[in-house]
């Protein structure tokens, strides 16, 4: 597998998704009736960065959207959340966004508050198995306290019970819909070239160069396609005028893959050394105050791990009188 990086599913996910056609081809595939009739989709307007304020971005993983209600002042929020594995703390983690959408909403704009619709697309290799209203996380036996439970509803589009023909969208959008169905699959390298075949129409131009330059990161970085497997079925797929880009985007990524390595081989054998060097101080301190430290001693501070608990220990090592003590602060 290539060199791994943080989140390959999330960020190609937000690639696409911060795109606003392809925000809003999604919307239009995929929102209910009655919600699509009702809103504004021309209105549709990315709030990741302009809405929500430094304080809680930490809250918020995925995408969000405000789009007017008709012709209205009215809007509502469109949180989209993104997974990649069954995660049944989902709802939890929905209801902590809306409520700081809220928070902030308030604190810019007041009262009302905003309608937030939570969307989660899903595209695990297990069946999405949880029911989509947050009540259902509460224990059965709770019913005569329905009123006093909060409840919500979520939409959830889990990819694998969607035919091909089922998912639908701009070329970009369909493509990438289908790169997350199968890439958790085996079938993912059957799947490719069809894949592929549909940014046919959109390699030759510059943004189709960069949304391919999307696909090639996520498929190498996310998966145990080798790259010269991957050149070859891109090559075979799209137009041949595209084959010596192609080359040259794989090469990048080889190089960036390697580059990672080194860096991370590098920072690995810096923390390992900085370990080293505080369990021998540590060792130093003990023996002067004990005369000498054995094997098991020795081997518990071999399992340590972390730095800043290596450091801990160092520092009040000085103030060790006993073996008992030591065993104390070793545990």
């Amino acid at each position: 597998m290539a060199s791994a990086v943080s989140n390959p599913h999330d960020k190609f996910f937000k690639e696409i998704l911060s795109d606003i056609n392809n925000a809003k081809s999604f919307f239009q595939e995929y929102l209910p009736q009655d919600i699509l009739k009702a809103v504004n989709l021309d209105t549709l307007i990315i709030q990741k960065d302009s809405f929500i304020e430094k304080d809680f971005k930490e809250f918020f993983s995925d995408m969000l959207y405000t789009v007017l209600i008709g012709d209205k002042k009215s809007y509502i929020y469109l949180l989209f959340e993104h997974k990649s594995k069954f995660d049944k703390r989902t709802p939890l983690q929905l209801l902590q966004y809306m409520i700081k959408i809220w928070q902030l909403h308030i604190k810019q704009k007041g009262f009302p508050l905003p309608v937030v619709i939570p969307l989660v697309l899903y595209h695990g290799e297990d069946k999405w198995s949880l029911k989509t209203d947050f009540g259902q996380l509460f224990d059965k036996n709770t019913k005569q306290f329905k009123a006093y439970i909060p409840d919500f509803n979520y939409i959830l589009y889990d990819l694998s019970q969607y035919t091909d023909d089922q998912i639908k969208g701009e070329v970009f959008l369909k493509a990438a819909l289908l790169l997350f169905k199968y890439s958790s699959t085996k079938d993912i390298l059957k799947k490719l070239p069809d894949i592929f075949s549909l940014l046919r129409s959109i390699a030759a131009s510059k943004t189709g160069l960069a949304s391919l330059e999307a696909f090639f990161r996520y498929i190498y970085y996310s998966s145990d396609l080798e790259m010269e497997k991957l050149k070859k079925i891109a090559s075979e797929s799209l137009n041949k005028s595209r084959e010596e880009a192609i080359m040259t985007l794989a090469q990048r990524l080889i190089n960036e893959g390697m580059q990672k390595g080194r860096q991370e081989g590098r920072q690995e054998g810096m923390q390992k050394g900085m370990q080293k060097g505080m369990r021998q101080t540590i060792i130093d301190i003990l023996e002067s105050r004990l005369n000498s430290v054995d094997k098991l001693i020795l081997d518990s501070l071999a399992e340590i791990q972390d730095f800043d608990k290596l450091r801990a220990i160092a520092k009040r090592a000085a103030l060790i009188n006993s073996r008992e003590e030591l065993t104390m602060l070793l545990n």
